[in-house]
């Protein structure tokens, strides 16, 4: 998995992005089963079907940060499945998930989903797909 990558997660409509791996390895405890069903789309249109996350280890201080809330794990991914995808697939899936609308206003907002979409179209390449996520629109 090579960074930057898509996130899709199962219950979630929103699209993230993000530029390091960093948050897919520690998780709070009681998120670990948003990670069932997780699609994951890295820069090269790699497509991972995420079965589960498990725990390997309490993560920071027997699982305590005192920067953060809650119980952390260092997690797992076990992976279902992995194929590569064609450009256009790989935009149908975010289209797709676009097209659920938005649960929070974070990171975008329901009236830039067309913007988003046209954009996500127009891209080229898979990195010009993850910008369309991890930069500002304009």
């Amino acid at each position: 998995m090579i960074p930057p990558i898509i996130l899709i997660y199962k219950d979630d409509p929103n699209v993230y992005a993000v530029n390091k791996l960093d948050g897919l390895k520690r998780y709070d405890v009681k998120y670990l089963d948003e990670l069932e069903g997780l699609i994951i789309i890295d820069v090269h249109g790699v497509l991972y079907l995420i079965e589960r996350g498990d725990s390997k280890g309490w993560a920071y201080l027997f699982g305590y940060n005192p920067l953060y809330k809650g119980r952390y794990v260092n997690v797992f991914l076990v992976e279902k499945e992995r194929r590569n995808l064609s450009l256009d697939d790989s935009k149908n899936i975010i289209i797709n998930q676009l097209n659920k609308g938005i649960r929070t206003p974070y990171p975008y907002t329901s009236k830039q989903i067309p913007q988003i979409k046209r954009k996500v179209l127009e891209s080229q390449s898979y990195q010009e797909v993850m910008n369309v996520f991890l930069y500002d629109l304009d």
